[in-house]
């Protein structure tokens, strides 16, 4: 009798373990953010202007052996030969940025 219970709960946690494991996942994922590239090269922002949905990071990176200072109302960043920065735009409108270092060089994002 004791043999035919100890098998009972045995068996009964064998269950209850491949059970468990058989469960679904509720972790929910999120869909990656976009992202929208901006290079800085042969002083210029290419492309100049881009139209992004709201919650798009923009990269831009300093392909130029030279060193680019980005500035708008919002954002103001050096960035050095190689050197990348990123700014994510929440909010609808259109945004004008430029370089501090280099007058003709600016840009323009739209935010739909």
């Amino acid at each position: 009798m004791a043999k035919r219970l100890v098998f009972g709960i045995l068996a009964l946690m064998a269950l209850a373990v491949l059970l468990s494991s058989c469960q679904q996942s509720t972790t929910q994922t999120t869909a990656p953010a976009e992202t929208s590239k901006i290079m800085i090269k042969n002083f210029a922002f290419n492309p100049q202007s881009v139209t992004i949905k709201a919650g798009t990071k923009v990269i831009w990176t300093n392909f130029d052996a030279e060193t680019h200072a980005l500035k708008s109302t919002f954002f103001e960043h050096t960035l050095y030969p190689g050197d990348s920065y990123s700014y994510t735009f929440n909010l609808t409108g259109t945004y004008n940025y430029y370089c501090l270092l280099h007058s003709p060089e600016n840009g323009t994002i739209i935010v739909e």
